[in-house]
């Protein structure tokens, strides 16, 4: 076993220091390991062989949400010979530990073949060879369950060997992978190939990788990069406390070599500045300097160990340093007595009675507990700054006369204590003998201030776009928040809204100057509570059932007695009904405590009540499990009572206030009221944030900088103020293909003011989208509609569902539930094989009301979401039906039991349920047709791959026959996509493309506007010019509105050349050659349109030459209008994430 315990306690202890950025992981050079040949080792889980300790290392781990390194760290070594690459994974796991009586807690529950090991604790491996092209994907959990996958294509099978064991301290996985099983040749020494390793912590929700990258996993560009060789010399980082911006240097544990070496520390800012450190052959450790003049807390750091030739050993990502980088400066005056300053209890400067103090204080990440013991009556003054930021001196005190234990310590709660009166700046102690006093200035751990996960701000010129300010704290949310945001001219804000973000009470602003520039300070004040969990929801509905949509009207966290919470909302305009649901959330690391009582709706300027039964006093509550008694003003209360442990985070929990809908007004004011409390209520992921909608103006420069902090208890805790970069992108172009679709999904209401709806408008507008996906009914899609954009209809139905075409059918037929796996029948879904093969009257009324809701509501195209598994505890039909059914077609002699489905023919039942699937889809289509024969009909699913067929109950091979269009996943490669439309034929396919999954949470950054805008267009040519699905309308920023704008309006202009899809990259040349990932020549007749990408970090020089160029013909580059000669070479330089088009006609 190799001893990393004390390695361990160094991570975990400065975890708090800083965190990663992926802006220096993709530039100038990938995070690196050189991995050495070795005798194979034996696969037992243990890590013993001889052959791991000398090999490469990888660590340590980050978090993918950019918050710094894994609170749980992995440490990965790696070796190989002429047949495999192997792996060992040392994965730290605190619940391991006998003494945190938590092992109940570790998941690994998946088995067989491409079990569901991502929702255990797991590890994954992403392998390139040659760093180009399609990855492989391979997974497995502490069981030792396998997957892998050729991408997203799980289909893909490969001959791989894992072994795994646990100790008290981590759990181990040994991986061997022939290169043969991938049907790859074995590397040579010298070859480099790209790489990631990843892991997924179930207990804390905690997903990290190696290279650093940010957000989902499959994300080539983002891979580190393994370089094949005879020997590896392994390094570590020895403590990472010494990447804090404090440290002086850093210090590496580098393995035996047989040459001398180098170390470079590099740190960048406004400029980047290395230090080096010699390493003499052998083995030990290496101390490197840090380079004079970095400008602490501003700057990243990274470190790499070389040969003298300059090959690299190792290299790691960058990291964005954090730590004890801000310093309180000034000066203080006490007057009447001496006394003593303090930092949490230390670093004390005396401050003799009358004398003018010079005061300089560090401070670190987390809160600064600033302390003053001094005599009573005596009197403070002076000036206190934290950067730029003022910290009034007279104002934000607390005190006690005898203060209990802890009290100048961070954590220590003196809400009780007394606010201290100031005059004119100056602080007049109270009248005590001794008088102890109390400010707090937080320091953020983390850099990114904005909703999702921004370092920046990406805002296109001239438009009214979204900015959502993330409303974090240091420590406990404090009862009382006020946020501040300086925004610099032109810039400002417009428009509010309630519920995309945190009610907030009425803005309150004003002018100041900062810098030589204008600024306007916004006053953001949350009503309710800052942190967030359980919700109070609002579903809106049309009496058809064909439009609704989830509204959270109160979301509710953390530790709060009971509080009157109002708040005014505006009903959609396809509104008729409603219904109110208290509600926890799955899957959202929600756990705790709320209680809700006195709910109330009333149309705003009325007194009537549209929910009466939202006090929980009525009989019809008595005993219901979710509603619970309480005493209130010394008498008995009933209020509903939603709880949930850590350990079922995973688990819903609601109730339904209104048994049947109630009936509402379209585009009406109503006025919501609740009563509630809290107790300890955390949502691990979820996020308080303001929606705002500014208007960006036409600043003249490239880049503006905005301000922000908070404060609480009137001023007692303030923060650090925070600097955030606005990148000023070009202004959207505002062009959309007439054919090719750009498609967003889902366009519900998603906001209540309709100032904030009509800029949502006008960004739907400007970014080129031409297809949303959602009611067609709403207020956004009035505005919209006349600017030619068109409605995808999502037919409200979950897979054989009674509902919404005829709720009380089971109930009339209870012979016709479906019986699910686990052998319970069904209370909403349908036996398919009654629906398909006998008579009955649910498809004609199925017909009737499709073809009646079309008539009445036209629409551009109808879906069939299709994500229903055929082989889980709730797949259905396995009645006695269903298996004769199948039996028959599948020619088994017998009908199978239940359980004999699964076990001993599951892959031709999937086969058969795939097939009803698909004859149920041609049904729909077919009343779709008998409505409007022009409408196109769709089905979305995954991509045709084998987990798609169980997980989804779609064969693409037997879907094609009873679809108009096809739609499937989210960021395929190109591969995947490529087999989908195969199995599809000639019915064409639009591909998805991910920008963020949720609203409401801040796992994931989004994409940088270049990496969005080149997998935006490597959708568009991997579907043969079909466009693509967007996910989705809500978490569009300005880079994602900019990102769609740009690709769309090349397609507007070029749109000849994606409507008629000829692609020939052959009638090209490009060196350094690119792959069909990253270079396209399409035709149309004589003319070209050549499209190069550069995904990379670095700038990249290529050259264009052009084959069989026509007479005549003219090469101009797309935007710029620069022209070359088409009959000679042309170069090419490509920025970073940068696209060029050139055209070549006449």
């Amino acid at each position: 076993m190799i001893p990393c315990r004390k390695l361990l306690g160094a991570w975990v202890g400065w975890i708090a220091l800083f965190c990663l950025t992926m802006s220096g992981a993709v530039a100038d050079g990938q995070p690196m390991v050189m991995v050495g040949r070795c005798e194979a080792p034996r696969l037992d889980g243990r890590l013993s062989d001889p052959c791991w300790r000398d090999a490469a290392v990888a660590a340590p781990f980050i978090r993918n949400d950019g918050s710094g390194p894994a609170s749980q760290q992995t440490v990965v070594r790696l070796c190989w010979d002429e047949r495999a690459l192997y792996l060992g994974f040392q994965c730290f796991e605190r619940a391991l530990s006998p003494a945190t009586q938590q092992l109940h807690l570790l998941r690994q529950d998946a088995r067989g073949q491409d079990g569901p090991v991502f929702a255990d604790e797991s590890i994954e491996l992403f392998l390139r060879p040659g760093g180009k092209g399609e990855y492989f994907h391979l997974a497995t959990n502490m069981r030792g369950t396998r997957y892998d996958a050729r991408g997203m294509d799980a289909s893909f099978n490969a001959s791989w060997d894992v072994a795994t064991t646990a100790d008290a301290e981590a759990w181990y996985v040994e991986m061997a992978i022939p290169f043969q099983s991938l049907g790859v040749p074995a590397p040579r020494p010298g070859d480099r190939w790209t790489l990631n390793f990843c892991r997924t912590e179930q207990i804390l929700k905690e997903r990290s990788s190696w290279s650093g990258l940010q957000g989902a996993f499959h994300v080539p560009e983002a891979f580190g990069e393994v370089l094949f060789s005879e020997r590896a010399v392994p390094v570590q980082l020895v403590d990472l406390a010494d990447l804090a911006a404090s440290a002086s240097a850093l210090r590496l544990r580098i393995g035996k070599g047989d040459a001398p070496m180098q170390a470079e520390l590099q740190t960048k800012d406004t400029t980047v500045r290395r230090s080096k450190a010699a390493v003499p052959a052998g083995m030990g450790e290496v101390r490197v300097a840090y380079p004079v003049g970095r400008e602490g807390g501003a700057g990243s750091a990274r470190y790499e160990v070389t040969f003298a030739d300059g090959t690299p050993v190792y290299r790691s990502p960058w990291f964005a340093q954090m730590g004890s980088v801000l310093t309180l400066t000034g000066h203080l005056v006490l007057e009447g007595g001496d006394g003593t300053l303090l930092r949490n209890g230390q670093d004390a400067v005396r401050l003799p009675g009358g004398k003018r103090v010079p005061v300089s204080l560090r401070l670190e990440p987390g809160e600064n507990v600033i302390a003053l013991t001094a005599p009573g009556k005596t009197r403070l003054s002076g000036k206190l700054m934290c950067g730029a930021q003022e910290i009034p001196v007279g104002e934000g005190w607390r005190w006690s006369e005898a203060p209990a234990s802890g009290w100048d310590q961070p954590g220590f709660f003196a809400e009780e204590w007394r606010a201290v009166a100031s005059a004119k700046g100056r602080l007049a102690l109270p009248a005590a003998e001794r008088v102890h006093l109390r400010r707090v200035i937080a320091v953020p751990v983390r850099r990114e201030r904005f909703w999702p996960l921004q370092q920046e701000v990406n805002l296109p010129r001239g438009s009214r776009m979204f900015l959502k300010p993330l409303f974090g704290c240091v420590g406990e949310p404090p009862a009382d928040y006020v946020y501040y945001l300086d925004l610099p001219a032109p810039m400002r804000i417009l428009a509010t809204d309630n519920l995309d973000g945190v009610p907030l009470k009425p803005l309150q602003s004003r002018r100041i100057r900062r810098e030589g520039r204008d600024y306007t300070r916004y006053r953001l004040e949350p009503v309710g509570t800052l942190a967030g969990g359980f919700t109070l929801e609002l579903v809106w509905s049309n009496n058809a059932k064909t439009s609704h949509t989830y509204v959270p009207a109160f979301s509710l966290g953390g530790t709060f007695d009971w509080r009157d919470f109002a708040i005014e909302v505006t009903s959609p305009q396809y509104a008729e009904q409603l219904r109110v649901l208290c509600l926890k959330w799955q899957n959202r690391g929600i756990h705790g405590t709320c209680w809700f009582d006195d709910i109330s709706i009333c149309e705003k300027g009325t007194t009537e009540n549209l929910l009466p039964q939202g006090d929980f006093e009525g009989d019809a509550w008595k005993g219901h499990v979710h509603v619970a008694e309480y005493t209130r003003d010394g008498k008995p209360n009933r209020a509903c009572r939603l709880s949930g442990t850590r350990e079922e985070v995973g688990r819903q929990a609601g109730l339904w206030v209104t048994s049947d809908s109630v009936p509402v007004k379209p585009a009406t004011r109503y006025v919501v009221r609740l009563r509630a409390k809290g107790e300890r209520i955390v949502s691990q992921g979820g996020v308080s944030r303001a929606s705002l909608v500014v208007d960006v103006g036409q600043p003249k420069e490239e880049q503006l900088v905005l301000y922000s902090h908070y404060e609480s208890g009137e001023g007692h805790l303030v923060e650090a103020e925070q600097a955030t970069p606005v990148n000023l992108l070009p202004a959207m172009k505002g062009r959309a293909p007439k054919q090719v679709p750009i498609i967003v999904c889902y366009a519900s209401e998603a906001y209540e003011n309709q100032e904030v709806v009509a800029a949502n408008a006008e960004m739907v507008i400007g970014a080129g989208i031409n297809w949303l996906w959602g009611p067609n009914e709403s207020e956004i899609a009035r505005r919209v509609r006349p600017h030619g954009v068109k409605f995808v209809w999502h037919i409200p139905r979950d897979g054989y569902s009674q509902e919404p075409v005829d709720p009380e059918y089971l109930r009339r037929h209870p012979e016709h539930a479906a019986v699910q796996r686990n052998g319970v029948r069904s209370t909403r879904q349908i036996c398919p094989t009654v629906l398909l093969d006998t008579p009955n009257e649910f498809v004609p009324k199925l017909k009737a009301w499709l073809t009646q809701r079309l008539r009445e509501n036209p629409y551009d195209m109808v879906d069939w979401d299709h994500e229903f598994p055929v082989v889980r505890d709730q797949a259905v039909c396995l009645c006695e039906r269903c298996r004769k059914a199948f039996a028959a077609e599948a020619g088994l002699p017998a009908v199978p039991s239940l359980e004999e489905v699964f076990e001993r023919h599951e892959e031709a039942w999937v086969n058969f349920r795939c097939g009803q699937n698909a004859r149920m889809a041609r049904v729909i289509r077919d009343a779709v047709k008998a409505a409007n024969p022009e409408i196109p009909f769709s089905v979305y699913s995954g991509y045709e791959a084998a987990r798609t067929r169980s997980t989804y109950g779609v064969d693409w091979t037997k879907m094609r026959d009873a679809v108009d269009w096809g739609i499937a996943g989210y960021d395929g490669g190109r591969a995947t996509i490529r087999g989908t439309m195969e199995a599809l034929g000639k019915v064409p396919f639009t591909t998805g493309c991910m920008y963020a999954e949720q609203r409401f949470r801040a796992e994931y950054p989004y994409p940088t506007p270049s990496s969005w805008r080149i997998r935006l267009m490597r959708a568009v040519l991997d579907c043969d010019g079909m466009g693509f699905l967007v996910w989705y309308l809500p978490v569009l920023d300005g880079g994602g509105y900019w990102g769609i704008s740009w690709v769309s309006a090349l397609v507007a202009d070029y749109e000849r050349f994606f409507t008629r899809f000829d692609r020939r990259d052959d009638l090209a040349m490009v060196e350094p050659a690119m792959d069909e990932s990253t270079f396209a020549v399409l035709t149309h007749g004589q003319e070209r349109l050549a499209i190069l990408m550069n995904p990379g970090g670095s700038p990249q020089k290529v050259t264009l030459a052009l084959r069989e160029v026509p007479a005549g013909s003219r090469l101009v580059e797309y935007e710029t209008g620069r022209q070359h000669d088409p009959r000679k070479p042309v170069a090419l330089e490509l920025a970073p994430g940068e696209i060029k088009a050139l055209h070549l006609g006449k």
